[in-house]
């Protein structure tokens, strides 16, 4: 967008004169003696000062020759897929902060409590979001208020810390297991509404029937293999120690499978023979 420069130009920008009435323009009709609108240097200047502006705004230099300016500022200035600061509007991951604001928004939650170690959720607690600042390692407990009375309110955490986070209350029902305590895995979130007994989980990642996601790191959702323990005769399917374990396993053609703590031998005594399993991580 280069300005005019034809040799009767003004080097310098006009002023202009009074405001008057907002209009539209028109032909003029010489029948009834109307004139045609005209075309003043004040309206040009405008247009071509205000289109000029969005050039350089969009950090590109005026051309003469080139004819998509326009196009390009506004594409320089709009969000791309990746987000970036120096975008007018920028679509970027949101930091641990602003997805717990967000996260807060849903269902109409009352507010965002910080959370920096272990923290007793009061009775006048239930309807907000429970969060670690970022940067915070997590390995701690949030205990949660009684279950009783308390039914059909809500409770979330959204878990931005860098380590798991445990839950504890009377009972929990949820994808991250069932009982007293359960454990949150690094940006995990979890929506628990009471029902006067339990908390249930009921949205994120900790929604009842979702499931943790499978990892290779230690922790809710670990994907590991059993250990064959013993020797000879008295050979074990062992499951590995700590939490909550879903597991397959077979032997020499017989196989078992189910829900057991970890630590638990959950098959044998057998002589080891083509044998297989795996374990999954639920709590």
């Amino acid at each position: 967008m280069y300005r005019i420069d034809d040799a009767t130009a003004s080097t310098s920008l006009p002023t202009p004169e009074a405001a008057g009435t907002e209009g539209y323009f028109t032909e003029g009709n010489p029948a009834t003696g109307t004139p045609a609108t005209k075309v003043r240097g004040s309206w040009l200047n405008m247009i071509q000062e205000e289109l000029r502006a969005l050039v350089v705004y969009g950090g590109l230099t005026p051309s003469k020759t080139v004819y998509t300016q326009i196009r390009d500022a506004i594409v320089a200035k709009f969000a791309k897929i990746n987000g970036d600061s120096t975008q007018l509007f920028s679509v970027a991951a949101p930091t641990a902060s602003q997805h717990a604001a967000q996260f807060a928004n849903i269902g109409n939650f009352q507010g965002l409590v910080s959370v920096t170690g272990a923290y007793t959720i009061p009775s006048s607690g239930f309807g907000y979001v429970y969060q670690p600042p970022t940067g915070n390692t997590g390995g701690f407990t949030i205990t949660f208020p009684s279950a009783s009375g308390n039914n059909g309110k809500v409770i979330a955490v959204f878990n931005s810390s860098s380590g798991n986070i445990t839950l504890s209350a009377a009972n929990f029902n949820s994808a991250y297991g069932s009982g007293a305590s359960i454990v949150m895995p690094p940006g995990s979130t979890g929506i628990f509404t009471c029902d006067g007994t339990s908390f249930n989980g009921v949205g994120g990642s900790a929604g009842a029937g979702s499931g943790p996601r499978p990892q290779s790191a230690s922790g809710v959702g670990q994907w590991a293999t059993p250990t064959l323990s013993g020797s000879g005769a008295s050979t074990y399917w062992t499951l590995p120690s700590g939490g909550t374990w879903a597991y397959f396993v077979s032997n020499n053609g017989s196989s078992g499978s189910g829900i057991a703590a970890g630590g638990t031998n959950v098959m044998g005594p057998f002589t080891a023979s083509n044998s297989i399993g795996f374990c999954w991580r639920i709590a």
